[in-house]
């Protein structure tokens, strides 16, 4: 849950910081290898704290929420479709953020990180146009239950340059892209 709320709209190497600093704070083991965050130890923070480690205050305020309200380590016992729905219908938690509970804290591949910016680039790639972060669900839905799986091997093959897309009309998108200028 921590890592779909801080990996949201920012750097993964920005998220990565803030959640060492999460857990850092909320773990008994001192030391380089802190021991993993459970749902009573983040509840029992106040967002504030949370923001203080550079989570926006929203989102703090959503896990401390989820983290109180839902019985987070029992949520791999329930159904995925209505699990993905408990999840959606939090504010700022949407298709992205439930396909990185489910691959990252459930260990579960039937839901993909729709919407994730590497998997916009890929098919915007494929398509020679650009696309919106909803319809790279297309692209993940032949992969059936294993969307979860085919997201992170895209993202790996097409950050390795391993998948045959035309990388040079990606850049013409790219240079043909209107800007927003200051007037």
């Amino acid at each position: 849950m921590l890592r779909a709320l801080a990996g949201q709209l920012i750097q993964a190497r920005r998220a990565r910081a803030i959640e060492r600093r999460i857990i850092r704070a909320v773990s008994p083991v001192p030391g380089a290898f802190a021991a993993p965050p459970t749902a009573d130890s983040l509840a029992g923070l106040a967002p504030v704290a949370l923001c203080r480690d550079g989570l926006a205050a929203r989102k703090a305020a959503t896990l401390v929420r989820l983290c109180k309200s839902i019985r987070l380590e029992e949520l791999d016992r329930h159904d995925g479709d209505d699990v993905a729905a408990r999840l959606e219908r939090e504010r700022g938690f949407g298709p992205w953020s439930v396909g990185v509970v489910f691959i990252e804290g459930l260990g579960r591949f039937d839901r993909g990180m729709v919407g994730d910016l590497g998997l916009v680039k890929l098919l915007s790639a494929m398509r020679g146009r650009f696309v919106e972060g909803w319809e790279t669900q297309e692209l993940l839905d032949p992969y059936g239950e294993w969307q979860g799986l085919a997201s992170r091997y895209l993202l790996a093959g097409w950050g390795a340059g391993l998948l045959p897309v035309d990388t040079d009309e990606f850049r013409r998108l790219r240079e043909d892209e209107p800007r927003l200028t200051a007037a």
